[in-house]
């Protein structure tokens, strides 16, 4: 190469090279990611100010599969923290690993669907406003779990023609009477509630023949302020913390 062409080549990779990695990355971070108020917030690069108080912490995930927790208090760039020892990467079982993971696949999953010409796959529909980290919902066929009476019941689709009945395997069925909103109901009595894993029927009399079967389970707490979405991957009610981590997402600030 004739040094002419060495020096334009070298003027071209050289400031590339000078630019910070992370600065060009857009990363999400979720504030408090373990407890009951969470939020969510998308950053177009790491030099965006973050302010974390004592005892808070967040939880960085970038386009890749790697995580890390910031612990607080904290005030600066998000560059700073991830350099510093108030972050680490969260090993694979651990409980922040998991909940890291869970809202990955959850934002991921959201940014592709059908993002690619010709796919298929429907948009997810959202989740209605006011779904509760424990609340049940009518169309799953995955295990949930229930802490507290009455039981919460909820629906995407809140103009669904016809009749909605839940059962016990085996058992009594009662017709659910929905709020105004369409979306939510309570456990009737009439239907019983087994602590341990009991097997829920839910028909849709919609003429289409929708049916799902649910296992419900008590949640094993001893103190219900110790509730998290770790909690919820813990007892494998999975379907319950993926909504959570949907929620959150869905009030993602920019």
């Amino acid at each position: 190469m004739k040094p002419a062409s060495l020096a334009l080549a070298a003027a071209l990779v050289l400031p590339a090279l000078a630019l910070p990695a992370l600065a060009l990355a857009s990363v999400t971070v979720i504030f408090n990611p373990d407890s009951d108020n969470q939020r969510s917030r998308t950053f177009r690069d790491t030099n965006a100010h973050i302010h974390l108080g004592e005892g808070e912490e967040a939880l960085v995930l970038s386009d890749g599969d790697s995580s890390e927790t910031i612990e607080g208090p904290y005030d600066g760039p998000l560059a700073d923290a991830l350099s510093s020892s108030r972050s680490h990467n969260e090993e694979r079982g651990d409980a922040g690993w998991r909940v890291a993971s869970l809202f990955t696949m959850v934002r991921d999953r959201r940014d592709h669907t059908g993002a690619v010409r010709g796919d298929k796959t429907a948009p997810e529909p959202e989740v209605p406003a006011g779904v509760g980290l424990l609340a049940v919902s009518l169309d799953t066929d995955q295990k949930q779990c229930f802490l507290n009476l009455p039981v919460q019941l909820w629906r995407y689709d809140a103009t669904s023609p016809g009749p909605v009945v839940l059962s016990q395997a085996g058992g009594h069925a009662t017709t659910l009477s929905f709020d105004a909103t369409g979306h939510f109901a309570t456990w009737p009595q009439s239907v019983g509630l087994s602590g341990q894993n009991g097997t829920y029927v839910v028909s849709y009399l919609d003429g289409k023949g929708t049916t799902h079967i649910f296992t419900l389970a008590a949640l094993q707490l001893d103190d219900p302020k110790d509730l998290k979405i770790s909690t919820l991957l813990d007892q494998g009610c999975d379907y319950q913390a993926e909504i959570a981590a949907k929620n959150v997402l869905a009030h993602e600030e920019q």
